[in-house]
């Protein structure tokens, strides 16, 4: 999310905007990876050592600058509040548009609706339209469920109209009944969805006729057994006209009794399409301990490839996917994460997290740096240090690479979801220039921010600001120097 004045975005906009910024406290016995997918060694270069890797290249203004030495000069030189009353678990999803202009998607309670900004700043918020009778038009009445809006994408804006994908989740109490679903806000034509009592759910275990209805494929070329969606986040591409779905299902398989259960992750295409299971992972227990991905953030890479990352069991999962989205490789970081942040950096791809500090509430930041020339992912998570005393708690980062060269951090500082918006610059290796500049003031707090750098120098954001018992889309234009010794 970014805005305001001479909004001419570069191309490697982030698309993993945030979403779900509330997801589950971390489970104490769900802190180390699944043996499935634990990590391996590897060639590649940490991101301690990128600076000198190839494809790595490092900021022009790295040299001569102090290690952590004085705040960078920042002022904010434009700033607007859009909306208030937005959905905190909705968050922002933002998208770089063919003409230049960025849309962000977000929630004011559960409507969607997007946020588009243009080159001077202009903009305007538009409601997303919803077709009556649909089931994202239908939300659960008060006291008989609860709608989970996941995520709003923007993936086309012509003129005054704007089309977008909905994720929501619906949970019904007396019926025991959920709908997952991911698709156009439109229609009912779901990409991929599931509307049903969960198997494990059930109060008497199907079997006979009911069990074979569940576990045969209605749809010729699907795969045989039960499919039960449990999780899913869109993610688009309006100038290359792409838009994309990633999943987390509850899979079994095999006769009556001896079923094999999974966890499985998968991407989808398109709403007539099959979706393609990328890894899977077997579940344990009796009854079998359910177990998803969770909170994912894809973005295309400017090769052409995917990246994908995700939580699984306690640990950030990353994935590689070819172009066509197939696997090309999978590992494992330890640590309780939050929301991953994806972010292009030259020929470099920058994955960026929080993960829970042990035994206690507080969060740290940590990242990893690829080679997109040199697709290898590093054996480790390097910290991401913004200041001198490395005491406070912090959370959902967001890596910028500006017009001029120059590396920047933003992040929450403080409780999470609660805290301060802070940026501070960076180098290559993740280290703070200088010390943090606080955006927000005493009286704000921030759950939420996302920045994109624009031509002349400025960076652009947009964020979810705490005031006077409302929570507000701000956007804002933001100058800045690193200040040399």
């Amino acid at each position: 999310m970014r805005q305001l004045p001479v909004l001419v975005v570069a191309p490697w906009l982030l698309l993993a905007a945030g979403a779900c910024k509330t997801d589950p406290a971390p489970a104490p016995a769900a802190t180390t990876a699944p043996a499935a997918l634990a990590p391996t060694a590897s060639t590649a270069p940490t991101a301690a050592t990128s600076a000198s890797a190839p494809g790595a290249a490092a900021a022009p203004v790295d040299a001569g600058l102090p290690a952590i030495g004085a705040a960078p000069a920042c002022k904010i030189v434009a700033q607007k509040s859009w909306a208030k009353g937005l959905n905190k678990t909705t968050g922002l999803t933002e998208v770089e548009l063919p003409d230049g202009r960025v849309a962000i998607g977000f929630a004011v309670g559960n409507d969607p609706q997007v946020l588009v900004i243009g080159r001077k700043g202009e903009g305007e918020v538009h409601k997303v339209p919803l077709k009556p009778g649909t089931a994202l038009a239908t939300q659960p009445k008060k006291g008989e469920g609860t709608r989970w809006l996941m995520r709003v994408t923007p993936v086309k804006v012509d003129g005054a109209s704007v089309q977008a994908f909905a994720d929501y989740r619906d949970e019904y109490k007396d019926k025991k009944r959920m709908r997952v679903a991911c698709g156009p806000a439109d229609s009912d034509d779901a990409w991929i969805s599931f509307d049903d009592v969960p198997i494990l759910d059930r109060e008497s275990k199907p079997t006979g006729k009911v069990r074979e209805a569940l576990f045969n494929p209605k749809d010729p070329g699907a795969d045989e057994g039960y499919h039960e969606l449990r999780d899913c986040r869109t993610f688009a591409d309006p100038i290359k006209g792409e838009t994309w779905v990633v999943g987390s299902e509850l899979r079994a398989r095999g006769s009556e009794g001896a079923e094999q259960w999974k966890a499985s992750l998968v991407i989808d295409k398109g709403s007539k399409e099959h979706e393609l299971h990328l890894h899977e992972n077997e579940l344990k227990g009796a009854p079998v301990r359910v177990i998803n991905f969770e909170i994912p953030v894809s973005r295309r890479a400017a090769d052409g490839t995917y990246v994908l990352a995700a939580r699984y069991a306690g640990s950030l999962v990353v994935a590689l996917l070819n172009a066509d989205k197939t696997l090309r490789t999978m590992k494992t970081y330890a640590g309780w994460p939050t929301l991953p942040d994806i972010t292009q950096d030259g020929d470099d791809i920058v994955i960026a997290t929080a993960v829970a500090k042990p035994n206690s509430k507080e969060f740290l930041l940590k990242a990893l740096r690829m080679s997109t020339k040199h697709p290898e992912l590093p054996k480790e998570l390097v910290p991401i240090v913004t200041d001198d005393d490395g005491v406070d708690s912090e959370t959902a980062p967001d890596f910028t690479r500006d017009s001029k060269g120059r590396r920047w951090m933003t992040y929450i500082e403080g409780e999470r979801g609660n805290g301060h918006l802070e940026i501070v610059p960076i180098n290559a290796d993740f280290q703070a220039l200088g010390k943090p500049f606080e955006i927000t003031t005493e009286d704000e707090r921030a759950s939420e921010a996302r920045s994109v750098a624009l031509a002349d120098g400025t960076i652009f954001m947009a964020y979810l600001r705490d005031k006077d018992k409302s929570t507000e889309l701000v956007t804002l234009d933001l100058e800045c120097e690193v200040v040399a010794k």
